[in-house]
């Protein structure tokens, strides 16, 4: 069991330093980017989608009729 900090062999800027290289460095616009470009293509498969479905919906009327 460690009683002091003394017995860890342990920096706190040696520590940031290497956390810093490892962690990507992301912005909010970066984030916000992203988000939006999902949200962009979930839109445009949604609309594909109802357009599909009306253009179904037209045949089988239109064969109905």
């Amino acid at each position: 069991m460690v009683k002091d900090d003394e017995d860890l062999d342990y920096t706190d800027d040696d520590d940031d330093e290497s956390y810093r290289k490892r962690r990507p460095n992301y912005d909010v616009a970066d984030v916000i980017l992203v988000i939006l470009k999902v949200l962009g293509i979930t839109a445009l498969v949604v609309v594909g989608l109802v357009i599909a479905l009306f253009a179904v919906c037209l045949a089988i009327i239109s064969t109905a009729g």
